[in-house]
């Protein structure tokens, strides 16, 4: 068992000193606290550290939020005002094709 001795001690586990942690038998151990001589030594801490990482790159960073701004309604004069055509309209645009000679095509079924 580990313990730390609360005075200077001597044993078949050695000589030690107040504070000093040593190993020793249960048996011994036991009769060691019993006598107020030493103390169990606690089980060794766990220390967690934490570290804050900041980017140091300009384009890392977060992102401004977005503003709804007034944009000016200014067309250029290379833009056709709307209700101008680009193309010209059709009379009929079902007389434009002419209809294929052999009619419907597609697979001929038990109908026919």
């Amino acid at each position: 068992m580990r313990l730390i001795a609360n005075s200077q001690l001597t044993g078949a586990y050695g000589t030690v000193v107040a504070g000093q942690e040593f190993d020793c038998e249960d048996a011994t151990a036991v009769e060691l606290v019993r006598n107020c001589v030493a103390r169990k030594a606690a089980p060794p801490a766990v220390r967690y550290e934490t570290k804050v990482i900041a980017p140091e790159a300009p384009e890392v960073s977060p992102r401004q939020p977005f503003r709804h701004l007034p944009v000016s309604d200014t067309r250029p004069e290379t833009v056709a005002p709307e209700g101008d055509l680009v193309f010209p309209v059709a009379a009929d645009k079902s007389q434009d094709r002419a209809a294929h000679p052999g009619g419907r095509g597609g697979r001929k079924g038990p109908r026919s």
